[in-house]
């Protein structure tokens, strides 16, 4: 992939927080107390922690009270597939086998993505996804954050909520733990639209 991907200036500075983390962790998986701190609390509204479940699926550990009003209900304890459609399903078990067979043995995922959702009310939003992982000491184990938020919040009304999620428009996955993609970086669309 080339070219400026990121399209909301937030998923940006959320990127810019966990790559500093990063850098100040030597280049290591960032702990969970190396992202804990006062910056990060911008960002808790719109995040999802995750953990792998028995059967391999992602749960939901925490949901973050801004994913809980724009999908209209707290996902704490659901997995990840829970409101998705079974081609969107699909289209996630795929990327992740992919990724998994050109991945070295050992690599951390993090992955990007733009998607859409269906609401309460019938319409049809896009949302942008940025996870990225941390270690969590207690459990000794790679835990994942999620940061989301809906691109068109101009037209999000009170008490709307993603119902149904339809497979990814666009999605990358990527090694964690290598450098900072190339294409993570604000779109200069989205860049005019903040100035």
């Amino acid at each position: 992939m080339s070219g400026h991907t990121l399209q909301s200036p937030e998923t940006a500075a959320f990127a810019d927080f966990w790559y500093d983390a990063k850098a100040a962790a030597g280049g290591n998986l960032p702990a969970k107390s190396d992202l804990l701190r006062p910056a990060f609390t911008r960002f808790m509204p719109q995040v999802a922690l995750t953990e792998e479940g028995d059967d391999g699926i992602p749960l939901y550990i925490l949901f973050g009270t801004g994913l809980t009003r724009d999908f209209g209900r707290d996902l704490t304890g659901s997995t990840v597939l829970d409101q998705m459609t079974e081609e969107a399903k699909a289209q996630q078990f795929e990327h992740a086998l992919a990724f998994a067979e050109q991945a070295a043995e050992g690599t951390v995922f993090g992955r990007w993505n733009i998607g859409r959702a269906a609401t309460n009310t019938g319409r049809v939003v896009e949302y942008e996804g940025l996870t990225l992982p941390y270690y969590e000491p207690a459990r000794q184990c790679v835990r994942h954050m999620t940061f989301a938020i809906v691109l068109d919040m101009l037209a999000y009304s009170e008490g709307e909520g993603m119902t149904i999620r339809y497979p990814e428009i666009k999605l990358e996955m990527f090694d964690a733990l290598a450098s900072r993609p190339e294409w993570m970086h604000l779109s200069p669309q989205a860049e005019s639209v903040g100035a």
